[in-house]
């Protein structure tokens, strides 16, 4: 048992309210008895009083307590049956282990070390916080995009306050149409306190109401009401950041000039049109939700043409939409992007919102070592942004570096607990790593928070362990689920089956048919990549029409720039071939390995340094 924790109680014994728990001994002991537990329901008990009161995800205590083990998660349902039947026995009815449903297990208990308390110097963990959405109590009932709105922001101008942990905007407002048990949601998102809030339109004025609450015991620890004239909103969003700062005592940065949240814009109707888009294409993905969403944002920034935040909405939309969108080209859309994004680094070039999106477009442009470095910038300016923690990591996986991309990925889901891409991206580097049931677990989690792609994670898990049925049983049951939202409708599972038995049965005429169609369409003259024929050139193992058209996939691309470092025949396929050095070189991933350093499985040729594109990636790039 010792060396799997790294905290110090594994190292001393400790108290549990009353009950003194001695791991080496693995014993528990309090006025009401003693009993001995065994040693992983120690673990258990160990790993959950690490962090009392906070959430330990199903998959991530597994992880901790069985690490690498093939066994199921019925071993730590067990464990923990076995847990609470021993505090029952022993321990004050105030402990308890907490199940949060879908998510996993909290400790319920004050746990204290044996031995001398910290000294007064001792640094104090950072205090932590969650912005629920904003409640919308307006006469109409029409106003929660607004009231989404003002939350927002206040989450964006927390995130600035040095020392405070501010849970990411996708978990926060994953809580909207539940029942907002405050003990429930704390735990979820591992955050000591739930500023929660209200906001009434009425003409011109704006009335906010929050509420900061210790998720701990429900406790009110202040409310307050702020009114204002709706051209002052973002004094008003300014002010409500300011006073929660100041509750946790924090010392704004002189930099930040005692202001927090920005004035977005000289308007408040192009601040009202940023918020009725934003609020439109999060909600429907379609082509006619995009397009009035986009033509709302054009609107915005026809009045003011210095508002950032819109012009980043811009290339947000357009980046999200090429997966849905078949009446406009990818490139016109990769071009709205940059040109969006090329405005909003005229007017606010130090901003790490603005950096961040400039380092994507430079990314897709085969500028892959400038966009690292600017990613890695705009993280430095801005290191509790979840957002900007997961983009860094998704480079990093791109290129081929899976143990700094698992570490910052799963910094970013320390912040945003319930980002299902995110875990689908760590599945992705998990499977490449080859730890395919550490991967299995983070694809199920997003599927469960609806990222229905990362069911392709299980199937190629699936066929890695040597089931071609069930490899093909869930690239099918994605087909029924989305697939025919992508294809334009139900007749394409034709193709999908056909694609299942030439990947997964290793069906010739199937894999020759397959390429013949792709072949085809490929030779059209007007087209481009959809991330379906993309997805099946790769897997298909045509390499260089991959290399090819890998260019013009733009944002369709961003799964399989991370797919391709697995180890599977296609993926081997694709490193190994001759033109790959080549392809790496044009794409700005050789540069990136010369300065970061070579990922595993790739190497300067003997005799060379890399610098001449001498070098080779085709080894597999994990252990099992």
């Amino acid at each position: 048992m010792a060396g799997v924790f790294d905290s110090f109680l594994t190292l001393n014994d400790f108290q549990l309210h009353d009950a003194k728990v001695e791991p080496r001994a693995l014993r528990l002991t309090s006025p009401r008895g003693q009993t001995v537990l065994e040693p992983k329901v120690m673990a258990v008990l160990l790993a959950l009083a690490e962090r009392p009161g906070g959430l330990w995800r199903r998959d991530e205590l597994f992880e901790r307590v069985w690490p690498g083990s093939p066994s199921g998660e019925e071993v730590l349902t067990r464990a923990v049956s076995l847990l609470r039947k021993a505090l029952l026995a022993v321990c004050e009815k105030d402990v308890a282990v907490v199940t949060v449903p879908t998510l996993g297990y909290r400790l319920e208990g004050r746990v204290v070390p044996d031995g001398p308390a910290p000294g007064k110097d001792a640094p104090a963990a950072a205090p932590s916080v969650a912005v629920l959405a904003f409640a919308d109590l307006s006469d109409t009932g029409d106003q929660a995009y607004f009231a989404d709105g003002v939350a927002e922001e206040i989450i964006n101008a927390l995130v600035h306050v040095e020392g405070l942990k501010v849970a990411g905007r996708t978990s926060s407002f994953a809580f909207r149409e539940q029942t907002r048990d405050i003990r429930a949601i704390g735990a979820a998102l591992n955050v000591e306190f739930v500023l929660e809030g209200s906001v009434r339109k009425h003409g011109t004025r704006v009335r906010v109401t929050t509420q900061l609450i210790r998720s701990a015991d429900g406790f009110h620890q202040w409310s307050e009401t702020f009114d204002a004239q709706l051209t002052d909103i973002f004094d008003l969003q300014d002010r409500i950041a300011q006073v929660v700062a100041r509750e946790f005592n924090m010392l704004l940065h002189p930099s930040d000039q005692a202001r927090l949240a920005p004035r977005l814009t000289i308007s408040f109707e192009a601040y009202d049109l940023l918020l009725r888009a934003r609020a439109s294409y999060r909600l429907n993905q379609d082509e006619a939700t995009f397009a009035r969403a986009e033509a709302m944002l054009r609107e915005a920034v026809e009045i003011d043409p210095d508002f950032v935040a819109a012009w980043i909405e811009i290339a947000t939309l357009n980046n999200f939409a090429s997966a849905y969108h078949r009446d406009r080209t990818l490139k016109s859309m990769f071009e709205a992007s940059r040109a969006a994004v090329e405005r909003a680094m005229d007017i606010a070039p130090s901003a790490p919102e603005t950096i961040i999106w400039s380092a994507n477009i430079r990314y897709f442009e085969g500028e892959a070592l400038t966009a690292f470095r600017m990613a890695k910038t705009a993280l430095q300016l801005a290191p509790q942004n979840s957002g900007i923690m997961f983009s860094v990591g998704h480079y990093a996986a791109c290129f081929g570096y899976h143990e700094e991309a698992a570490r910052l990925l799963e910094g970013a889901l320390e912040l945003d607990p319930l980002d299902a891409f995110a875990w689908h991206t760590l599945a992705l580097v998990r499977q490449n790593m080859r730890q395919y049931e550490v991967a299995e677990r983070h694809a199920r989690h997003a599927i469960k928070l609806g990222d229905r792609l990362a069911r392709e994670v299980l199937a190629w898990n699936a066929f890695a362990q040597g089931d071609r049925d069930e490899a093909e049983r869930q690239h099918l049951t994605l087909f029924d689920e989305i697939g025919a939202q992508m294809e334009g409708g139900t007749q394409g599972r034709p193709i999908w089956e056909m694609f299942a038995r030439a990947v997964f049965h290793d069906s010739r005429p199937d894999g020759d048919m397959m390429r013949q169609v792709l072949s085809m369409q490929m030779g059209a003259k007007d087209y481009e990549p959809s991330a379906s024929t993309f997805t099946a050139v790769a897997n298909l193992g045509m390499v260089e029409e991959l290399m090819a058209q890998w260019g013009d996939a733009y944002a369709i691309k961003s799964v399989a720039s991370v797919a391709m470092w697995g180890d599977y025949s296609w993926a081997r396929a694709f490193r190994s071939h001759t033109g790959f050095p080549a392809f790496a070189e044009s794409r700005g991933l050789a540069a990136v390995w010369r300065e970061f350093g070579w990922p595993a499985g790739c190497a300067p040729l003997p005799g060379t340094d890399g610098t001449d594109g001498r070098f080779a990636c085709g080894q597999p790039v994990g252990e099992p």
